[in-house]
């Protein structure tokens, strides 16, 4: 457990205790919005690095450049199966660019058939972010184009055919509602204030004909659930699908992010769900501390953006471990000869990584890739 001054010591604890003790408790949902996106104080707004050695987690793209290579191999068969005149990729989430330098880098050198044809969006919330994008423009000008996720909506116009529209680990840190099942209806995770232990849980009903309380009946969820069980839902994940989905007339999402199926995902061996929070490559469960200055994720529901899909028109392709998805796409093609001498030549580095990819932090199984395709066809 976290002490009060702990609680309270950021920025944004201050603002998020204010507007509680104006305006009552908040919801789980809303308090973990403020945390992550606060214009100002949200942690992902910030100006820090948050990503590699210097920031408070890694991700694939941190691990060399083969993530990027091998969703260009990817993008690169789905665009000659397709013949498209225009290829264009969307990455949601594009943070400081790297993955994106990594998938044009490699379609420049491996599939220079597809990258004349390339058009690359990227869409993130970080002005930062959006700014270190320039750098492409080194080796790519002219091939890529920045934009705020308030442009994206505001834009609203038809895709070109055979686009794709890819986010990695972005879904994972989308808000979410906090839920527990107490053996005969389920209730709301708000957060309040206490005096002495700074922001605490409360529990609430949920009205049954509200948004969350309809998608909680669906499929007799109660019934898969144990008395006390926690559990996470993201609907903002399946509006932003939603949204993708009425923008493509002919074309594939592909969400790469660590999650499950429902069936896993609310086993007993998860009773407590799975938020976990990220500070300075430590992980705890307790989102109520560090407000602004540590990332507060929850593993995706891909039976949840699976059902999602289908609702919108798209057809679940294929859904694999990154482990099988990169296996698919020649990873092992990519390891190299290499006399063990000096670990660190760049040969033993690069073979290094596609051990991480595939098999290091358990990488390879927790990281899931879900290819969803809306089809003109249809």
């Amino acid at each position: 457990m976290h002490d009060a001054e702990e609680r309270r010591e950021t920025p944004l604890a201050g603002w998020i205790a204010d507007k509680i003790g104006r305006e009552g408790p908040a919801s789980f949902r809303d308090f973990m919005d403020w945390c992550l996106y606060h214009p100002q104080y949200g942690y992902y707004m910030r100006e820090r690095p948050i990503i590699g050695k210097d920031g408070d987690f890694y991700t694939s793209a941190s691990v060399g450049t083969l993530m990027g290579e091998m969703l260009a191999a990817e993008f690169a068969g789905r665009f000659r199966e397709l013949r498209t005149p225009v290829c264009l990729i969307v990455e949601w989430g594009g943070g400081t660019g790297r993955l994106a330098g990594q998938v044009l880098d490699e379609l420049a050198a491996r599939h220079p058939d597809v990258y004349e044809r390339t058009e690359y969006r990227i869409v993130d919330k970080n002005a930062r972010h959006r700014s270190l994008h320039q750098s492409l423009d080194g080796r790519h000008a002219g091939k890529w184009r920045t934009m705020a996720p308030e442009e994206w909506f505001a834009d609203g116009g038809e895709l070109p055919a055979g686009t794709v529209v890819f986010s990695n680990e972005l879904l994972d840190a989308f808000p979410v509602h906090r839920v527990r099942f107490d053996g005969s209806r389920f209730r709301e995770q708000f957060v309040g204030l206490d005096g002495r232990s700074g922001f605490v849980p409360l529990w609430r009903d949920i009205d049954p004909g509200g948004r969350l309380g309809r998608w909680l009946a669906e499929a007799s969820r109660a019934e898969r659930l144990k008395p006390g069980q926690l559990l996470e839902v993201n609907l903002e994940a399946e509006d932003w699908l939603a949204h993708i989905a009425r923008r493509l007339s002919d074309g594939f999402v592909v969400t790469i992010d660590y999650g499950d199926v429902e069936d896993v995902l609310w086993s007993p061996a998860r009773m407590a769900g799975t938020l976990m929070c990220y500070r300075k490559h430590t992980a705890h469960d307790d989102p109520f501390v560090h407000a602004g200055e540590q990332d507060i994720t929850a593993h995706v529901n891909f039976s949840a953006l699976m059902r999602a899909g289908e609702a919108c028109g798209l057809a679940n392709l294929s859904f694999e471990t990154q482990r099988d998805f990169l296996l698919r796409n020649g990873i092992l093609g990519r390891l190299a000869e290499h006399d063990g001498k000096n670990p660190f030549h760049p040969v033993a580095r690069r073979n290094r990584a596609i051990r991480q990819l595939l098999v290091g932090d358990r990488m390879g199984d927790v990281f899931k890739v879900l290819i969803q395709r809306k089809s003109g066809r249809a």
